[in-house]
């Protein structure tokens, strides 16, 4: 059963760590083995089905001889959300309305973030 992708995003930057290590003709193996990787972990990233953390990114980008700005340009120029352009903060807010945070009543504010014990 194959997997999808995670998202476009993810799909993308897959797409863009196959097209580089294609362009150095490495296999994904040799990918693996340069970069201290898994194979099947690197599959699983071309395919956008993992979340790569950003040490990773830098061992990929470092093991296909490319900086990683040049690893995200290349996601960029195939990720969606990127051709879009980011909306600034408050657009979407109401003409004369205040803006709502989580001190407003009737607003709940996040729980803190989960550490886990060490």
């Amino acid at each position: 059963m194959a997997v999808k992708p995670s998202s476009p995003e993810h799909a993308a930057l897959g797409r863009a760590i196959r097209e580089l290590r294609r362009s150095v003709g490495v296999s994904q193996g040799g990918l693996a083995d340069r970069s201290g990787l898994h194979r099947t972990y690197v599959g699983g990233i071309e395919r956008g089905e993992r979340n790569v953390s950003f040490g990773n990114l830098l061992k990929l980008a470092k093991a296909l001889g490319v900086r990683p700005s040049e690893l995200f340009a290349r996601y960029e120029s195939f990720s969606p959300a990127i051709r879009e352009p980011a909306s600034s903060p408050g657009e979407h807010e109401q003409a004369g309305s205040p803006a709502r945070d989580a001190s407003a009543p009737g607003r709940q504010a996040s729980p803190p973030d989960r550490q886990s014990a060490v």
